[in-house]
């Protein structure tokens, strides 16, 4: 749509176990949410199964955001569905 915008972030916290990794990120004031967001893959090592957790919370910050709430509500469900679909493709080797 030739928009532009630079949100920048930062990593609060980090997991690295043998059966757990992720981290968690927080919006800084030059981003135009306000929130935060955490990935975490979880290894059940009885089974084997992996389980891949994505968990946000935002709201808009700028103006900008509040008058495109209902636009950039649509590009994080559309990140969040493309983010679980690429674990999965990377899981099944495709």
């Amino acid at each position: 749509m030739g928009l532009w915008t630079l949100n920048l972030s930062r990593i609060l916290e980090t997991v690295d176990q043998p059966a757990q990794f992720g981290f968690l990120y927080s919006t800084t004031e030059l981003h135009v949410e306000q929130g935060e967001e955490r990935f975490i893959l979880e290894l059940n090592v009885p089974n084997g199964e992996v389980c891949y957790e994505l968990e946000a919370i935002s709201r808009p910050r700028q103006t900008l955001a509040r008058l495109g709430f209902p636009l950039t509500r649509a590009f994080q469900h559309r990140f969040a569905r493309g983010s679980h679909r690429r674990m999965l493709e990377l899981v099944r080797g495709e």
